[in-house]
């Protein structure tokens, strides 16, 4: 047999392209039409896209043995989901919909990180780059990567964090909102990540807050009492804590009401 003509072999030799299932397709636009025929329905089914995503690109990734890209997908969206769900409990509005952001965990951040880093971990697995004898690197990765914000929306850890670095000055803030008038302090002020905007006091000055939403229908901030004081303001919260109530140190806690 003679040798291979030069257009077949280059074409052997080309780079693969990037072909979709048409599955893949199909169901894109049904979920597009489903979305527009029906909005209830299309809720649904942009809740199960990001599942349908990660499905079919880390398929795709497997298939065209895309290592790189892989690696570069799951961590990518495992450190961008974590930094959004940090971000979420250092401020008011974060704070707010807190419960909105466990469902954006299992609806998106789950099904999204879980799929692109099996794809990583099993490239990883098939180019040999990791020991069969051992924890896969990129699997403790993607467990690292997971349980993370879980245990931030649970302990809202980064609001703990930043208020002992920022206590110092919360306390000296307080201190001088119960001392001075008005006048005496410049707002808004920042205090580490947290942007102070009003001070409100209790009838007896025991009791401080420190407003990071001034909002009318229900305000939120740092609330500071003195020992044994579970309200101030004569039995009334300075705020009322009743939509969010989290207990810090050294008399302090982050209250939003409703």
């Amino acid at each position: 047999m003679g040798p291979p003509s030069p257009l077949r072999t280059a074409a052997a030799g080309a780079p693969a392209r990037v072909q979709f299932p048409l599955w893949v397709i199909m169901l894109l636009i049904a979920t597009v039409a489903i979305g527009i025929a029906a909005p209830p329905l299309g809720v649904v089914a942009l809740g199960m896209a990001p599942t349908a995503a990660a499905y079919a690109g880390s398929a795709f990734l497997v298939r065209t043995g895309r290592l790189r890209l892989a690696k570069q997908l799951a961590l990518g969206l495992g450190l961008g989901f974590n930094g959004l769900f940090i971000a979420s409990t250092l401020i008011p509005i974060g704070l707010e919909f807190q419960p909105a952001f466990y469902v954006g965990y299992f609806v998106a951040a789950l099904p999204l990180i879980f799929g692109f880093g099996s794809a990583w971990a099993t490239l990883e697995r098939r180019h040999g780059e990791d020991s069969r004898h051992s924890p896969s690197p990129p699997w403790l990765t993607m467990g690292v990567l997971l349980g993370v914000p879980l245990f931030t929306l649970t302990t809202l850890w980064p609001l703990h964090a930043f208020f002992l670095m920022a206590r110092p000055a919360m306390d000296r803030m307080a201190d001088q909102a119960a001392a001075g008038p008005w006048g005496a302090l410049s707002m808004p002020a920042w205090i580490g990540p947290f942007r102070v905007v009003a001070t409100r006091m209790s009838s007896d000055a025991d009791g401080v807050a420190l407003i990071t939403d001034p909002h009318p229908a229900g305000p939120a901030g740092f609330v500071r009492l003195r020992p044994g004081d579970k309200t101030g303001a004569g039995g009334r919260p300075i705020i009322a804590g009743d939509r969010l109530l989290v207990p810090l140190w050294g008399g302090w806690s982050y209250r939003m009401e409703d």
